[in-house]
């Protein structure tokens, strides 16, 4: 297991990739991300309440960990995103082809699904509230939930 929290970049053809992603872990073919933004303020409708970018951490974080493992295998990372007081789940299954693909260029027909936790939409404030007891509790059981994802 390694704990990274530093920033990963990938250029190709003076195009660039960053992402920053607050704390890292990862294990074997699992990786968990916690990223935070402590203002709602700064989460928007029109950049997509930043889900792009999460997708962008996603892959960065996935690539880091390759490059580290110096060889390619199927990954699955979870993602913990804090806005405020608001929590959101993301994971990512991705396939040793999508990372074949991808290092050749921009995958044409492999692709990666992010799924949201909970999933009504990508709002923060729809995120579990952990100033109530019940977000709390599901925060709790999510991540107990991963916790058993990864043991397995």
């Amino acid at each position: 297991m390694s704990v990274l929290d530093k920033g990963y970049h990938k250029t190709k053809d003076n195009a660039a990739l960053i992402a920053r992603p607050e704390f890292v872990i990862f294990l074997g073919k699992y990786a968990v991300l916690v990223i935070e933004d402590r203002h709602i303020k700064n989460v928007k409708l029109n950049y997509e309440y930043g889900e792009s970018q999460i997708a962008g951490e996603i892959i960065a974080c996935g690539n880091e960990n390759l490059r580290i493992a110096r060889k390619v295998f199927e990954m699955h990372i979870y993602v913990i995103r804090v806005v405020f007081t608001y929590v959101t789940f993301y994971h990512a299954r991705i396939s040793k082809k999508y990372w074949y693909e991808l290092a050749a260029g921009c995958p044409r027909r492999q692709s990666i699904t992010v799924d949201r936790y909970p999933g009504d939409d990508s709002d923060p404030l729809n995120g579990f509230d952990l100033a109530t007891p019940e977000g709390r509790e599901a925060v709790i059981n999510a991540l107990c939930k991963i916790r058993e994802r990864i043991r397995t």
